[in-house]
């Protein structure tokens, strides 16, 4: 696996403040939390649905 630039990756220049990186961090970490949440409702749903049918 190829290794990744983690400034490149939260978007935000080398040389930026500890203040602005850390802000960045945060903000990407909510979206993940906030992606993870929304696919986990979905399968709940999706499971809750398939349940009742029967093949």
């Amino acid at each position: 696996m190829a290794k990744r630039d983690y400034y490149e990756v939260l978007g935000i220049s080398k040389d930026a403040s500890k203040m602005k990186s850390k802000k960045r961090i945060e903000s990407f970490r909510k979206n993940i939390i906030q992606i993870l949440t929304k696919k986990k409702v979905q399968m709940k749903s999706l499971k809750k649905f398939l349940k009742p049918m029967k093949f």
